[in-house]
This record gives C-alpha cells, sequence and structure tokens, in this order.
C-alpha cells in the first residue's frame, strides 16, 4: 500500500489553493496498474485516468473560482468596516482547511481600522503572529488607523515604536494616522510634538492635505479654539489653508452648535480668495440645525440652491431633522418629497 500523503491546508489566495493541488498531485506515488506505469493497465484503464484527470481539474478550477470569490467578499467587509462578518468569514474559511496568507490578514485587519476597533486589528496582527505569517507595513497601519478614529493615543504610540523596532519603516500614512489620533484625542502639545518628529525624521514637509486631517480631528471633538490655533500653527510653517481648511473649521463650529462662528469662517473663505464649495454651505446648514435655527439653515440651503450647486444628503438630512425638531411634520415631509 502507498502511504497517504500529509494533509497540506491550501493557502487563501487568488490560485493558491490551485497550486497547493498541483504540488501534491506532482507529489503522489503512481499505483501499479495505472497508466502512469507505462501501459500496464491497458487502453482502457489509460482513457479511464484521462478522464479523471480533466474531472479533478475541472473541480479544482471551481474550487478556485469559489475561494477567489469569499476573498473579495472578505475585501468587500474590511472595506465596509463590518468586522464581525470578516472575523466570522475568515473563522469559515479557516475550518475549510484555508491557510490564510498575509493578504487575507491584512483584510481582516482593515476591517478593524476601518471600525474603529483597535483591540481586533492588534488581535489580528497577534494571529499573524502566532501562524508564522510576518506582519508587514499594512498590518501596523491598521492598528494605527484604527488609533486614528478612536483617539487612543497610547496603543498608537506603542504600536508605532513595535513596528520601528521590527524593522518595519513607517510610511506618510503611520505617521498621519499617530498625529490624528492626538488631535481627534483634543491633545494639541502631542499633535505639535508628533508632527515635529515627521518633519525631521521622516524628512518631508507636512502637507496641506495633513494639516486638513489634524484640523478635521478637532472638529470632530467641536474643539474650535484647537482648530483655529491649529490654523494659526500651519500659517506658521507657511502652509496656505485651503477651501477643506475652512470647511474643517466650520464644522468645528456646527459640532459646538455654533452657528455664528461658522458663518464667520465661511465668510473668511472669499477673504482667502478662495470659493466655497458644497461642502462650505453644508457645514453652515448643519450648524445652524444644531443650534436649533431650522429658519436659518433653510436660507442657507437656499444660498446653496442660487449657486446652481447640487445639495447633498447631508444637507437636505439637516433641513428634513431641523423641521422635525421645531414640530414642524408638514415641513419635513415636503423637504423629504424634494
Amino acid at each position: 500500500p502507498v502511504p497517504a500523503l500529509p494533509h497540506e491546508a491550501a493557502v487563501l489566495t487568488p490560485g493558491g489553493a490551485a497550486a497547493a493541488r498541483r504540488v501534491a498531485a506532482a507529489a503522489t506515488v503512481a499505483r501499479p496498474g495505472t497508466a502512469l506505469e507505462g501501459g500496464r493497465g491497458g487502453e482502457g484503464s489509460g482513457a479511464l485516468a484521462a478522464g479523471g484527470g480533466q474531472e479533478e481539474e475541472q473541480q479544482e478550477q471551481e474550487e478556485d473560482e469559489k475561494e477567489d470569490e469569499k476573498m473579495e467578499v472578505l475585501k468587500g467587509y474590511a472595506s465596509a468596516g463590518d468586522h464581525r462578518s470578516a472575523k466570522q468569514l475568515f473563522s469559515e474559511l479557516e475550518q475549510e482547511g484555508l491557510r490564510p496568507d498575509v493578504a487575507a490578514y491584512n483584510a481582516l485587519g482593515r476591517s478593524f481600522a476601518n471600525a474603529g476597533h483597535v483591540e481586533g486589528a492588534i488581535k489580528c496582527l497577534e494571529k499573524m503572529k502566532a501562524n508564522h505569517v510576518t506582519p508587514g507595513l499594512e498590518a501596523y497601519n491598521n492598528i494605527l488607523r484604527a488609533c486614528d478614529s478612536t483617539g487612543d493615543v497610547e496603543n498608537a504610540e506603542t504600536w508605532f515604536q513595535r513596528m520601528k523596532a521590527k524593522g518595519v519603516q513607517p510610511d506618510t500614512m503611520s505617521w498621519v494616522s499617530v498625529i490624528s489620533s492626538f488631535a481627534v484625542a483634543g491633545d494639541m502639545d502631542g499633535v505639535v510634538r508628533w508632527v515635529t518628529a515627521m518633519e525631521e525624521d521622516f524628512a518631508v514637509q507636512v502637507t496641506v492635505a495633513v494639516h486638513n486631517n489634524i484640523l478635521r480631528g478637532f472638529a470632530s471633538k467641536g474643539n474650535i479654539q484647537g482648530a483655529v490655533r491649529w490654523l494659526e500653527h500651519m500659517r506658521s510653517l507657511s502652509v496656505a489653508p485651503n477651501v477643506h481648511s475652512f470647511n474643517a473649521l466650520i464644522q468645528a463650529c456646527a459640532a459646538a452648535r455654533n452657528h455664528q462662528a461658522a458663518v464667520k469662517w465661511f465668510e473668511s473663505i472669499r477673504q482667502e480668495g478662495l470659493e466655497p464649495n458644497e461642502r462650505s454651505y453644508a457645514e453652515v446648514i448643519q450648524a445652524h440645525n444644531k443650534a436649533g435655527d431650522s429658519q436659518g439653515a433653510v436660507q442657507w440651503f437656499n444660498k446653496l440652491i442660487a449657486t446652481g450647486a447640487t445639495p447633498s444628503a447631508d444637507s437636505y438630512s439637516a433641513i428634513i431633522s431641523g423641521s422635525a425638531q421645531t414640530g414642524d411634520a408638514a415641513g419635513a415631509a415636503q423637504w423629504l418629497e424634494r
């Protein structure tokens, strides 16, 4: 009797399962009486072997397609930040005997990152190491991006240093994620410290896009003072703010329910020689709505319409929400119909 080959789990990567099966097939020892022995089995057995080979090849192709489809579904869950579905699918793939590769782990890690689930992203990286899959830049960045979303500065600093200790060089995303985590936490001193470190250690000029991410961090907390201070810091570095910078300031005013300050910063856009965009109006509308000034929100909505721009769903939602909050059910219904 021919000893059975040890079971080898297929690698979960496009075409990986087929490669594993081909290796196993090539290693199979020919049994007496088969076509592999040069005709001992006769023409009939040779034809049977050929037919069986075609069936196996077709079956392998079908299995490969199913595995590739599952990998695409996993990526979809990752993009949506649906870490629960991603984790469940990942477990199912393991139960089917597949050995996830670095791409599969990174997709799972992205699902946690996009959901702001720091613990999940960390566990994903630890599981990679436990299964002898070497974490790379994306695995560490998934943790840092999750920290960015939640303002988890402690883990952001810890894992940034760990990736460097492992010889994984941080990229722009790594630095920006750590900086943004401090911005979200409202730690201005930490932001300044990390921006300075990025300019010195990473040897790059921090772009206006990075500064805008920091401004949005302050905005998400309704920290108008912090956002204004950072705008001044940008100017001190000779970084000219753009319309997105001012939109972040207006967003901070909206989060703080200060519609008067929102209008002031909206007017600053044109004073800087820039043109407001749809988002500029949308944030002012939202500021009036959150301040309980539904009439002001409608006025700014009409100003937006007058520019010829198409209002976003956020702008409509703000108007509908404002009408509902003031008890104007009929008005809310009319806006919903529009």
